[in-house]
């Protein structure tokens, strides 16, 4: 039976909202994922995910039994896609996903375990291998479309097959559902089944209730002037790392870290309050002298400042001094603000909207950013402050035997809590 493609673009959600794609080196390839309950309606979902208050998690769409769900651009235009949130970082910036219903037969039990109503286990499995062979017509036309190989590596992964990467959430699907039910399915055999039918004619893909999609996907770059710069700066070909100097430190050797794979310098700015909240004098000792080394040099520049602010006012008084040092290094690679939070999220929130309203003001819109541990977003509300802010998580490795995940690095964790 043909697969029914329908276009329910989930407008009202922030994360279809943010203007933020995938392109070029950026953009590698698909991640299959099976939604983890009995659901087998997309439907239930689509509803459930289009609300601006809806900020957990983001797909470019959903698998029934014979329905295809597009819930955000990834056919309208070759090489192009719309970033969504749905596997973790890294994976979240290198791949779109898609989930695959579920039959509503299935209870689970715990984690990935689950039983299946009695006498419904041949309605379960056929419920399954359609949305199997409906994902399999879906990843071939995304593999036609932006010209990807299946069996290349790491071009089709599930989310199971991420996790153990490294690059994703700790999760089981879809490979716990076909190991559950006995199916036979692996994603060897998914990747060989997308492979044979590109080889196949595939019927006209029609999306139905489509329209005009050519406002979403500017020719100039301009949703993302920040990531475009980035992208052209020398080095960025190739794994890029940036390297953060020590405040007291000026015998920096910029040919070693180049040779290294560094294309840029993140520099403090300095602190108005100290750990005790008593205003100190704003001062990073060596800043001036390692913004003027770094641009002798040629290295792009970046700088973070702590910032304690307890009340707007607070928060303006750090302002006259972060200003000055933007000015005085105009960083291309942003300025990203070391959050110490200690009020209420509404405090919190409106001391933010006063650092981004003066911050753009001095020049640098679209390249302002916070660097803050996952648990302190829980402290303002991200998924308006998403809208406005980049986001560099600070996720310091917890021993030496993690030391291995620095042959991976995130230079910029540019992503959200999932």
């Amino acid at each position: 039976m043909a697969v029914n493609y329908i276009k329910s673009y989930i407008t009202q959600n922030p994360y279809f909202c943010d203007k933020r794609y995938l392109s070029g080196k950026d953009f590698i390839g698909f991640f299959l994922h099976s939604v983890g309950c009995s659901q087998p309606d997309p439907m239930v979902f689509i509803r459930g995910w289009n609300k601006p208050t809806y900020d957990r998690a983001g797909v470019n769409g959903f698998i029934g039994g014979n329905d295809v769900h597009i819930i955000a651009p990834c056919l309208e235009t070759p090489g192009t896609v719309k970033r969504m949130p749905h596997a973790g970082s890294p994976a979240n910036n290198h791949y779109i996903g898609f989930e695959m219903c579920e039959p509503k037969w299935i209870k689970y039990v715990t984690g990935g375990t689950f039983t299946v109503a009695d006498g419904r286990m041949a309605d379960t499995k056929a419920f399954v291998t359609a949305t199997y062979n409906s994902a399999v017509d879906l990843f071939a036309r995304l593999c036609l479309f932006h010209n990807k190989n299946p069996l290349q590596d790491k071009v089709i992964l599930s989310h199971r097959e991420g996790a153990l990467l490294g690059i994703a959430t700790n999760h089981g699907d879809p490979e716990h559902l076909w190991k559950g039910l006995k199916m036979g399915y692996t994603m060897d055999t998914f990747r060989q089944a997308v492979a044979t039918r590109m080889k196949q004619e595939l019927p006209t893909l029609v999306l139905t209730d489509n329209t005009d999609l050519s406002s979403l996907f500017p020719n100039d770059d301009s949703y993302n002037p920040f990531a475009a710069e980035i992208t052209n700066l020398p080095g960025m070909d190739k794994v890029a790392y940036m390297a953060t100097i020590d405040r007291n430190t000026t015998k920096v050797d910029y040919t070693k870290l180049k040779d290294l794979g560094v294309v840029g310098v993140c520099i403090e700015a300095g602190y108005l309050f100290d750990e005790s909240h008593k205003k100190v004098d704003y001062n990073s000792p060596k800043f001036r002298e390692q913004v003027a080394k770094a641009r002798e040099a040629n290295m792009a520049v970046a700088l973070f400042a702590t910032t304690r602010a307890r009340s707007v006012e607070e928060a303006k008084q750090e302002l006259s001094y972060l200003s000055l040092c933007a000015r005085t290094a105009a960083p291309e690679l942003g300025f990203w603000l070391k959050l110490k939070l200690n009020n209420s999220v509404l405090v919190n929130d409106a001391i933010l909207k006063t650092y981004e309203h003066e911050l753009t003001r001095v020049g640098l819109k679209d390249r302002i950013g916070l660097y803050v541990k996952k648990s302190d977003l829980k402290l303002i509300t991200w998924a308006v402050q998403s809208n406005s802010w980049w986001l560099w998580i600070d996720s310091h490795l917890s021993s030496v035997s993690s030391m291995s995940e620095l042959l991976t690095p995130h230079v910029f964790a540019l992503d959200e809590v999932t």
